[in-house]
């Protein structure tokens, strides 16, 4: 099933799955799922459940998720490797494990070579779809003192940043350095391609189902 980033669905598409009598689930959760009473049926019946990449905070259940505050504070890094100095991040719901813990990364990659946190740079609780980049990238691109940088939190959203800047003359990397984030196929087919965070995904479906 598929919750399209919606908790209404997932709470639906979690009961039809548990009406049809499933011996075990695998979910990632909703972009803004904050309660999540709706899995206690499933530990109530000791049907094995597993969260995997968004996870929440409150089940004691399996987890398999990849180490996203190493990955945000790597992500952060290598455009201060490139000379960014002011360095934005557009990232997803403060609520899911995935984003903030990226966005925890960033920051400490910030404070620890000496730059500081504007948190008028950071934009929270988008969608992270293409559409989302334009707009957070015309939010930072209008800025008096716009970014030098910025860490996307998907590559979808990062690909709109990229277009956004192309249609303003900006350069890319020289004017503004950009890095997404899970490795997807279309970071390789726009033009320049787009710097990258791997992200194991398959893995982390076959370890979830094994």
């Amino acid at each position: 099933t598929q919750s399209h980033d919606s908790y209404e669905d997932e709470v639906k598409l979690s009961k039809v799955l548990y009406d049809t009598r499933v011996c075990g689930m695998i979910c990632s959760l909703a972009m803004h799922t904050r309660d999540t009473s709706h899995f206690q049926k499933f530990i109530d019946k000791k049907i094995p459940l597993v969260f995997v990449d968004r996870v929440p905070k409150d089940f004691n259940t399996y987890r398999v998720m990849i180490d996203n505050y190493s990955a945000g504070y790597k992500a952060t890094k290598h455009l201060i490797e490139q000379g960014c100095k002011r360095i934005a991040h557009i990232t997803g719901s403060k609520y899911r494990n995935t984003y903030s813990e990226r966005k925890r990364g960033y920051e400490d990659a910030l404070l620890e070579h000496n730059l500081s946190i504007d948190e008028n740079l950071i934009i929270v609780d988008t969608t992270l779809t293409f559409e989302e980049g334009e707009i957070a990238a015309n939010c930072l691109f209008d800025m008096q003192n716009p970014p030098d940088g910025i860490f996307v939190a998907n590559d979808t959203a990062a690909v709109g940043v990229i277009q956004v800047a192309k249609k303003r003359g900006l350069k890319i990397p020289h004017d503004i350095a950009i890095i997404g984030f899970n490795d997807d196929p279309i970071a390789s087919i726009i033009d320049p391609p787009l710097t990258t965070i791997s992200h194991p995904a398959v893995k982390m479906g076959q370890t979830s189902a094994k």
